[in-house]
């Protein structure tokens, strides 16, 4: 197929056909209406200033793109990058080998590892996470966790709404009696977390996300989403992510709201969360999210594919 061709690009060095073709063929796969400008944040973004493009050619059209995002992580005393693999697609016309897509994953890894980057991170799809795990290489690290809390019971339930009133207040105030609780605000350090610093902040997030921190540098980011007419406050990130530090956040949430939100919502990991926060059943899960790995160096490989050395929710991915 020589008419096909596979190259490694930075963000900085596609140009404007190339944008116009790659949104063109994105949304044309992926049914959406993303712009350009919501690329360019988001893949000028990253630690290094840029981000590694695997794109797949035909006849000198893109018709097909992996991506990673390069982002600080702190690995117990020493500071690492991690970059994100997201983003892949191929025009339905042009999935023609399947070693497409894998090729496409490798000139990307290839290059980033030239640059220092020995580890990669995804959440695949249903659909793309055998190909990831069974024919690419990548392997599990773990599932994450969906935590919510439904102020709004009825939006859930699907009937019921004459209880909205009563689980919003209960719920508002059980959590404003709790924030005055002596949660312990001490965090278990886990091996693997992101570096939140200035440059965190501006990098991963826009101006769409509501960010707060605290005099003690506690932190936590949230965006609110309208999914399926269910007014949702996806808590994205939250360091530390203890008792404490969730109580506090939802509380604020629930304030700065002022009552425009249906239920808050958490996708990641935490191991104590206060009684008030439910994890969802798995069964329940509006969608799995496997959380897989890939490496190059094995110095952290038990950590690295060990889902209890990492602090992970939806601020380490770009689904939200």
């Amino acid at each position: 197929m020589t008419q096909y061709q596979i190259v490694a690009k930075r963000t900085n060095e596609l140009g404007e056909k190339e944008w116009t073709e790659f949104i063109s063929s994105f949304n044309t796969v992926f049914k959406k209406q993303f712009t350009i400008d919501h690329f360019k944040t988001k893949y000028f973004g990253s630690s290094f200033g840029y981000s590694v493009h695997g794109i797949l050619f035909h006849e000198n059209e893109i018709v097909g793109m992996f991506t990673a995002i390069p982002r600080q992580y702190n690995y117990k005393e020493q500071e690492i990058t991690i970059a994100l693999g997201c983003d892949a697609f191929i025009l339905k016309q042009h999935r023609k080998d399947e070693l497409f897509l894998k090729e496409m994953a490798n000139v990307v890894t290839t290059k980033l590892q030239t640059l220092g980057v020995s580890h990669f991170i995804s959440i695949p799809n249903k659909t793309a996470y055998p190909y990831w795990k069974y024919y690419s290489g990548w392997k599990d690290i773990g599932t994450l966790n969906y935590f919510i809390l439904p102020l709004r019971v009825s939006k859930l339930l699907g009937k019921y709404a004459f209880l909205d009133s009563f689980s919003f207040f209960g719920f508002k105030t059980i959590i404003s009696c709790c924030s005055l609780m002596p949660f312990s605000k001490k965090a278990d350090n886990k091996a693997i977390h992101l570096k939140r610093d200035q440059n965190y902040f501006g990098q991963r997030y826009t101006s769409d996300y509501i960010i707060r921190i605290m005099s003690d540098k506690s932190s936590f980011v949230y965006r609110i989403y309208n999914e399926d007419n269910i007014r949702t406050a996806y808590l994205i990130d939250c360091n530390p992510v203890t008792k404490a530090n969730i109580t506090l956040a939802l509380k604020q949430i629930i304030e700065e709201t002022r009552g425009e939100i249906d239920v808050i919502l958490f996708v990641g990991k935490i191991d104590n969360p206060p009684f008030f926060f439910f994890k969802v059943p798995q069964k329940k899960e509006p969608r799995i999210q496997p959380f897989i790995g890939l490496s190059f160096e094995n110095y952290m490989d038990s950590d690295f594919f060990s889902m209890d050395s990492w602090e992970v929710s939806l601020a380490n991915f770009d689904n939200r």
